[in-house]
């Protein structure tokens, strides 16, 4: 039987410090986001991926898509 569970809803806690949100990983304040361990690699690339992006780093962007396009091609194989 496969079912679909509803996720929890994701909050990471911070503090403000000097003006600035400053995450504190706290268990009280922070419930972090399910996923299926078969999402795992998938989910690293893509965060990889983003963080490129917002670094405005264009040898990760391009390691990051080079490894989404492997795991692609693996899938189909």
């Amino acid at each position: 039987m496969n079912y679909v569970q509803q996720p929890v809803k994701v909050e990471w806690g911070y503090d403000v410090i000097g003006e600035k949100a400053l995450h504190n990983g706290s268990p009280n304040k922070t419930t972090h986001f399910q996923h299926h361990p078969s999402e795992e690699t998938k989910l690293v690339i893509k965060i990889l991926e983003l963080a490129g992006v917002i670094i405005q780093d264009p040898g990760l962007i391009k390691f990051a898509d080079g490894e989404e396009a492997k795991k692609t091609q693996q899938e189909k194989q």
